[in-house]
Protein backbone atom coordinates (compact mmCIF):
# COMPACT_ATOMS: atom_id res chain seq x y z
CA UNK A 1 0.00 0.00 0.00
CA UNK A 2 1.14 3.57 -1.12
CA UNK A 3 2.15 6.17 1.83
CA UNK A 4 -0.83 8.10 3.09
CA UNK A 5 -0.39 12.11 2.85
CA UNK A 6 -1.06 14.31 5.70
CA UNK A 7 -4.67 14.83 5.41
CA UNK A 8 -5.50 11.14 5.28
CA UNK A 9 -3.14 10.30 8.01
CA UNK A 10 -5.25 12.77 9.98
CA UNK A 11 -8.12 11.34 9.37
CA UNK A 12 -6.96 7.54 9.75
CA UNK A 13 -5.61 8.57 13.25
CA UNK A 14 -9.26 10.57 14.15
CA UNK A 15 -10.81 7.13 13.93
CA UNK A 16 -8.64 5.06 16.50
CA UNK A 17 -10.58 4.55 19.52
CA UNK A 18 -7.79 5.99 21.97
CA UNK A 19 -7.32 9.39 20.81
CA UNK A 20 -3.04 10.49 20.41
CA UNK A 21 -1.82 13.75 21.35
CA UNK A 22 -1.03 16.41 18.35
CA UNK A 23 3.12 15.86 19.09
CA UNK A 24 2.94 12.81 19.26
CA UNK A 25 0.35 12.20 15.69
CA UNK A 26 3.48 15.07 14.17
CA UNK A 27 6.03 12.17 15.25
CA UNK A 28 4.04 9.24 13.92
CA UNK A 29 3.78 11.19 10.56
CA UNK A 30 8.00 12.35 10.89
CA UNK A 31 8.61 9.10 11.05
CA UNK A 32 6.54 7.07 8.96
CA UNK A 33 5.84 9.09 5.84
CA UNK A 34 2.42 8.09 6.23
CA UNK A 35 3.39 4.25 5.24
CA UNK A 36 0.19 2.71 6.65
CA UNK A 37 1.99 -0.55 7.79
CA UNK A 38 4.54 1.52 9.82
CA UNK A 39 2.06 3.96 10.79
CA UNK A 40 0.13 0.87 12.92
CA UNK A 41 3.05 -0.72 14.55
CA UNK A 42 3.47 3.14 15.67
CA UNK A 43 0.24 3.24 17.25
CA UNK A 44 -0.09 0.02 18.40
CA UNK A 45 3.67 0.91 20.47
CA UNK A 46 1.69 3.86 21.94
CA UNK A 47 -1.30 1.97 22.73
CA UNK A 48 1.21 -0.09 24.67
CA UNK A 49 2.23 2.64 26.49
CA UNK A 50 5.58 3.93 24.49
CA UNK A 51 5.88 7.41 24.17
CA UNK A 52 8.24 8.43 21.23
CA UNK A 53 9.13 11.84 23.07
CA UNK A 54 11.27 9.93 25.48
CA UNK A 55 14.66 8.14 24.62
CA UNK A 56 13.52 4.67 26.34
CA UNK A 57 10.49 4.46 24.15
CA UNK A 58 12.03 5.82 21.00
CA UNK A 59 14.26 3.12 21.55
CA UNK A 60 12.04 0.87 21.50
CA UNK A 61 9.93 2.22 18.94
CA UNK A 62 12.69 2.05 16.55
CA UNK A 63 13.23 -1.59 17.28
CA UNK A 64 9.49 -2.32 16.67
CA UNK A 65 9.73 -0.84 13.41
CA UNK A 66 13.58 -2.47 12.25
CA UNK A 67 11.54 -5.98 13.33
CA UNK A 68 7.87 -5.43 12.15
CA UNK A 69 8.90 -3.23 8.97
CA UNK A 70 12.38 -3.95 7.78
CA UNK A 71 12.73 -8.09 8.78
CA UNK A 72 9.41 -9.01 8.92
CA UNK A 73 8.15 -7.05 5.11
CA UNK A 74 11.34 -5.43 3.81
CA UNK A 75 13.10 -8.58 4.27
CA UNK A 76 11.26 -11.61 4.70
CA UNK A 77 11.76 -13.56 1.23
CA UNK A 78 15.49 -13.85 1.87
CA UNK A 79 15.71 -17.65 2.67
CA UNK A 80 19.45 -17.38 5.08
CA UNK A 81 18.91 -15.37 8.36
CA UNK A 82 22.34 -14.66 8.14
CA UNK A 83 21.91 -12.67 4.55
CA UNK A 84 19.29 -10.03 6.43
CA UNK A 85 22.57 -7.66 7.60
CA UNK A 86 23.96 -8.02 4.41
CA UNK A 87 20.54 -6.56 2.55
CA UNK A 88 19.60 -4.29 5.39
CA UNK A 89 23.06 -2.85 4.61
CA UNK A 90 22.53 -2.36 0.84
CA UNK A 91 18.86 -1.27 1.45
CA UNK A 92 19.73 1.61 3.73
CA UNK A 93 22.82 2.80 1.93
CA UNK A 94 20.84 3.01 -1.61
CA UNK A 95 17.89 4.81 0.60
CA UNK A 96 19.75 7.67 0.73
CA UNK A 97 20.28 9.25 -2.77
CA UNK A 98 16.61 9.25 -4.52
CA UNK A 99 17.80 7.48 -7.75
CA UNK A 100 20.75 5.82 -9.24
CA UNK A 101 22.90 4.29 -11.47
CA UNK A 102 25.79 1.66 -11.46
CA UNK A 103 28.23 4.35 -11.38
CA UNK A 104 26.67 5.88 -8.14
CA UNK A 105 25.89 2.48 -6.83
CA UNK A 106 29.74 1.36 -7.09
CA UNK A 107 31.06 4.41 -5.32
CA UNK A 108 28.52 4.50 -2.38
CA UNK A 109 29.46 0.63 -1.66
CA UNK A 110 33.34 1.26 -2.10
CA UNK A 111 32.95 4.20 0.00
CA UNK A 112 30.63 3.65 2.71
CA UNK A 113 29.83 -0.28 2.62
CA UNK A 114 32.95 -2.28 1.44
CA UNK A 115 31.54 -5.48 2.97
CA UNK A 116 29.54 -5.13 -0.37
CA UNK A 117 32.20 -4.27 -2.63
CA UNK A 118 32.59 -6.41 -6.00
CA UNK A 119 35.50 -7.73 -7.86
CA UNK A 120 35.04 -5.50 -11.32
CA UNK A 121 32.73 -2.77 -12.68
CA UNK A 122 31.16 -5.42 -14.36
CA UNK A 123 30.45 -7.53 -11.69
CA UNK A 124 27.52 -4.73 -9.82
CA UNK A 125 25.92 -5.02 -13.30
CA UNK A 126 23.68 -7.97 -11.51
CA UNK A 127 23.24 -6.44 -7.52
CA UNK A 128 20.29 -4.20 -8.62
CA UNK A 129 18.08 -7.60 -9.89
CA UNK A 130 19.58 -9.67 -7.35
CA UNK A 131 18.70 -6.96 -4.36
CA UNK A 132 15.39 -7.01 -5.64
CA UNK A 133 14.91 -10.72 -6.28
CA UNK A 134 15.79 -11.10 -2.74
CA UNK A 135 13.57 -7.91 -1.05
CA UNK A 136 11.18 -6.76 -3.91
CA UNK A 137 11.91 -3.03 -2.73
CA UNK A 138 14.49 -2.03 -5.55
CA UNK A 139 13.40 -1.00 -8.76
CA UNK A 140 13.92 1.11 -11.51
CA UNK A 141 11.79 4.49 -11.47
CA UNK A 142 11.33 5.43 -15.14
CA UNK A 143 10.09 9.05 -13.42
CA UNK A 144 13.80 9.27 -12.14
CA UNK A 145 15.39 7.49 -14.60
CA UNK A 146 17.54 5.81 -12.24
CA UNK A 147 17.05 2.89 -9.75
CA UNK A 148 15.69 3.92 -6.39
CA UNK A 149 14.40 1.94 -3.32
CA UNK A 150 10.74 2.34 -3.35
CA UNK A 151 9.24 4.98 -1.74
CA UNK A 152 7.47 3.50 1.42
CA UNK A 153 10.53 1.44 2.53
CA UNK A 154 13.15 3.86 1.59
CA UNK A 155 11.76 6.64 3.97
CA UNK A 156 11.49 4.22 7.17
CA UNK A 157 15.80 3.06 6.18
CA UNK A 158 16.20 7.52 6.00
CA UNK A 159 14.27 8.12 9.11
CA UNK A 160 16.43 4.49 11.18
CA UNK A 161 20.15 5.51 9.75
CA UNK A 162 19.36 9.70 10.74
CA UNK A 163 18.46 8.63 14.03
CA UNK A 164 20.94 6.00 15.01
CA UNK A 165 24.24 6.84 12.83
CA UNK A 166 24.11 10.41 11.76
CA UNK A 167 27.34 11.47 11.19
CA UNK A 168 27.17 8.83 8.44
CA UNK A 169 23.38 9.77 7.21
CA UNK A 170 25.56 13.52 6.53
CA UNK A 171 28.26 11.99 5.20
CA UNK A 172 26.51 9.82 2.52
CA UNK A 173 24.63 13.11 2.16
CA UNK A 174 27.80 15.06 1.65
CA UNK A 175 29.79 12.11 -0.75
CA UNK A 176 26.47 12.42 -3.10
CA UNK A 177 26.24 15.85 -3.49
CA UNK A 178 29.70 16.00 -4.69
CA UNK A 179 28.93 12.81 -6.92
CA UNK A 180 26.38 14.59 -8.72
CA UNK A 181 27.78 17.37 -9.07
CA UNK A 182 30.90 15.95 -10.63
CA UNK A 183 28.84 13.93 -12.84
CA UNK A 184 26.44 16.83 -13.69
CA UNK A 185 30.10 18.41 -15.19
CA UNK A 186 30.30 15.11 -17.76
CA UNK A 187 27.33 14.66 -19.49
CA UNK A 188 24.56 16.85 -21.22
CA UNK A 189 20.80 17.31 -21.72
CA UNK A 190 18.27 15.57 -19.40
CA UNK A 191 20.97 13.76 -17.40
CA UNK A 192 22.73 16.70 -16.41
CA UNK A 193 19.80 18.67 -15.14
CA UNK A 194 18.73 15.18 -13.43
CA UNK A 195 22.53 15.27 -11.65
CA UNK A 196 22.17 18.68 -10.67
CA UNK A 197 18.75 18.85 -8.93
CA UNK A 198 20.10 15.41 -7.17
CA UNK A 199 22.85 17.99 -6.28
CA UNK A 200 20.35 20.36 -4.83
CA UNK A 201 18.63 17.51 -2.70
CA UNK A 202 21.59 16.16 -1.19
CA UNK A 203 23.13 19.76 -0.46
CA UNK A 204 20.06 20.69 1.21
CA UNK A 205 19.61 17.52 3.08
CA UNK A 206 23.07 17.90 4.42
CA UNK A 207 22.15 20.25 7.61
CA UNK A 208 25.62 19.81 8.87
CA UNK A 209 27.05 22.47 6.71
CA UNK A 210 25.00 25.72 6.54
CA UNK A 211 22.86 26.27 3.47
CA UNK A 212 23.96 28.24 0.81
CA UNK A 213 21.60 29.76 -1.96
CA UNK A 214 25.02 31.05 -3.67
CA UNK A 215 26.77 27.49 -3.61
CA UNK A 216 23.32 26.36 -5.43
CA UNK A 217 23.73 29.09 -8.05
CA UNK A 218 26.87 28.74 -8.62
CA UNK A 219 26.35 24.92 -9.82
CA UNK A 220 23.60 26.22 -12.18
CA UNK A 221 26.25 27.44 -14.76
CA UNK A 222 26.99 23.90 -15.54
CA UNK A 223 23.32 24.02 -17.34
CA UNK A 224 23.36 27.20 -18.18
CA UNK A 225 24.24 26.73 -21.60
CA UNK A 226 21.95 23.74 -22.19
CA UNK A 227 18.96 24.69 -25.25
CA UNK A 228 15.66 26.29 -23.89
CA UNK A 229 13.63 23.00 -23.71
CA UNK A 230 15.79 21.99 -21.86
CA UNK A 231 15.93 24.49 -19.18
CA UNK A 232 12.41 24.91 -19.12
CA UNK A 233 12.17 20.94 -18.11
CA UNK A 234 14.57 21.76 -15.56
CA UNK A 235 12.39 24.92 -14.05
CA UNK A 236 9.64 22.79 -14.32
CA UNK A 237 10.70 19.57 -12.50
CA UNK A 238 12.43 21.24 -10.21
CA UNK A 239 8.97 23.36 -9.33
CA UNK A 240 7.25 19.91 -9.42
CA UNK A 241 9.68 18.13 -7.05
CA UNK A 242 7.37 18.05 -3.44
CA UNK A 243 10.66 16.46 -1.49
CA UNK A 244 13.26 18.64 -3.22
CA UNK A 245 10.78 21.71 -1.85
CA UNK A 246 10.40 19.76 1.51
CA UNK A 247 14.23 19.23 1.90
CA UNK A 248 14.64 23.28 0.70
CA UNK A 249 11.91 24.39 3.35
CA UNK A 250 11.88 28.34 3.24
CA UNK A 251 15.09 28.32 0.70
CA UNK A 252 12.43 26.42 -1.79
CA UNK A 253 10.97 30.16 -3.20
CA UNK A 254 14.20 32.23 -3.42
CA UNK A 255 16.08 29.14 -5.02
CA UNK A 256 12.83 29.01 -7.96
CA UNK A 257 12.59 32.87 -8.19
CA UNK A 258 16.87 32.62 -8.69
CA UNK A 259 16.82 29.47 -11.61
CA UNK A 260 14.28 31.80 -13.25
CA UNK A 261 16.39 34.65 -13.20
CA UNK A 262 19.76 33.01 -13.68
CA UNK A 263 18.47 30.39 -16.33
CA UNK A 264 16.65 32.67 -18.29
CA UNK A 265 18.24 35.91 -18.42
CA UNK A 266 19.92 35.73 -21.90
CA UNK A 267 17.17 35.03 -23.53
CA UNK A 268 15.50 38.54 -23.76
Amino acid sequence: MKPLDRQNCEVYLNQLASPIEPEVRDLIFEWTRGYPLAMNVMVQAVNDGLDPRKEEGRAQMLARLIDQVINHKGLTNIPAEEQKPRYFSALQLFAVPRRFNLVIMQELIEAFSPELKRESSLAYLGLPKEINEATDALNWNMARAGFSVDEPIRHIFLFLLRSQQPERYFAIHNFLAKTNLRLANEVVGSDRTRYIREYFYHIASNTTVPFSLELLMQSLQIIGKEPPEILVQFREEFSQDKELKETLGSHFAAVQAAIQAHLFKDQH
